[in-house]
């Protein structure tokens, strides 16, 4: 079988490196620095060995970090080639982590981090500027391990390069009438001519219609005010050169708000789509999270699992209050209940989930940790003198809530509450809240 091949198309070479075919050559341990030739060439390898397919899957080159405390890096030193290089890809194994951050890097510079999130997929570094005989190395830049079933080496175009910095399709997540703007890096090389932009579907703009003959940035931007996916392209073209790239904007069918949360269908189609902006989610609290989707056998302290059927959310609760107040273990009674979490939607325990909770909410209205300016106290009045709440109104149940949302007294408008402690409370009366100072 051959592994390695060499061919010309429009005089562009491309090099093959087929570790899921044979691993002849490779190590089969991990060890120091050492140098390694496979198929004719010269790999220099630390912390990597061939390994054979999971659970009948490809075989593959590991890369890995090793050690506690001081880690040693794991890399591959990639031969010297008599053309300048324009593109380094990579084919995931079928079994790879999908948060390992692998740094394309030339001796001591990182050109670009990628994190390579799926399997079986190809990851493709794109270089500029490139020297002949230059040996790139790609290094494990975190704790996950690496798995390639090929690395393959493009020449670099004649007539210059132009291509997208990310790889794949581009997506945007948000919630409904919400709007994203990503930013998307045109990398070129050898170019004479500047670089056009043109954008199609429905939701979906650009910031610039060109770029110079250098490349640069074009910021890209989906809104929506229907549920659902819309589907786009972005083009660019420089002379005889076009690269395109598929726009995917998925629309929640909820807004991500206190009063408007989303759901479990929501956090599912969002998962790792729309950055760091944190919203609002409601589920019923099932138990504690296990992974996949399902739930675990027992319930604990640090998450809770959101839903009524697998597959359900996973809810990262950061040590303190919030996680005092809600968890499972030290709260049985919250099984069942429904709850308003607040924080960034990522995978979890494998699965779409909500981490870096930063405020939660029992009833929908009553923020835990973020002041209310949202909510109108109409009709009522309430407000901190002299270590009391003070209200007004028509004999309506008063609820006084701490910053971690737990309720810390009641009573009845017009009648005086007392406060133990300065600080900030919610004060509920009837169906209208609002933030009180207790000085």
């Amino acid at each position: 079988m051959l592994l390695c091949m060499a061919v010309s198309v429009f005089a562009q070479k491309s090099v093959l490196f087929d570790f899921a075919a044979s691993g002849d050559g490779l190590p089969t341990a991990a060890t120091t620095e050492e140098t390694y030739t496979y198929n004719g060439y010269e790999f220099t390898m630390q912390n990597c060995k061939y390994s054979e397919g999971y659970n009948g899957g490809a075989n593959y080159l590991m890369v890995y970090q090793v050690g506690k405390g001081a880690k040693i890096d794991g890399y591959v030193t990639l031969p010297s080639f008599d053309f300048k290089i324009g593109s380094i890809t990579v084919l995931t194994g079928s079994s790879a982590s999908t948060n390992v951050d692998v740094a394309l890097c030339n001796g001591d510079e990182v050109i670009e981090t990628k994190k390579l999130n799926a399997k079986s997929a190809e990851f493709t570094w794109t270089i500029t500027g490139d020297n002949i005989g230059t040996r790139y190395t790609l290094k494990v830049a975190n704790a996950y391990n690496a798995q390639f079933q090929e690395i393959i080496i493009t020449e670099a175009s004649s007539s210059g390069t132009l291509s997208f910095k990310e790889d794949g399709d581009i997506n945007f997540g948000i919630g409904l009438d919400g709007i994203q703007t990503r930013i998307l890096e045109v990398l070129t090389d050898g170019l004479s001519n500047e670089v056009n932009v043109a954008v199609s579907g429905n939701g979906f703009s650009a910031d610039v219609t060109t770029l110079p003959a250098t490349g640069g940035n074009i910021n890209v931007t989906f809104t929506s005010d229907a549920a659902g996916v819309s589907n786009g392209t972005i083009t660019i073209t420089s002379g005889s050169l076009t690269t395109t790239a598929n726009l995917v904007g998925t629309t929640a069918a909820h807004r991500g708000s206190l009063n408007d949360p989303f759901d479990t269908a929501d956090v599912i189609a969002l998962n790792n789509i729309v950055g760091e902006t944190e919203y609002w989610v409601s589920g019923v609290v099932a138990g504690s999270a296990a992974n996949n989707g399902e739930l675990a056998e027992e319930t604990t302290y640090s998450n809770l699992a959101l839903g009524t059927a697998a597959p359900y959310i996973p809810v990262q609760l950061p040590k303190g209050d919030i996680r005092s107040a809600i968890n499972p273990y030290d709260n049985p009674d919250m099984i069942g209940k429904t709850v308003w979490v607040k924080g960034q939607l990522l995978t979890y325990f494998l699965s779409a989930g909500v981490k870096n909770v930063s405020d939660y909410s029992l009833d929908g209205i009553n923020s835990a940790l973020t002041a209310i300016e949202d909510v109108q106290a109409v009709g009522i009045r309430a407000y901190a003198a002299n270590g009391y709440i003070k209200t007004t109104g028509e004999n309506e149940t008063v609820s006084v809530y701490n910053v971690t949302g737990k309720l810390i007294a009641t009573g009845v408008a017009g009648r005086d509450i007392k406060v133990a402690n300065k600080g900030i409370y919610i004060v509920k009366v009837g169906n209208k809240a609002t933030k009180v100072v207790v000085r």
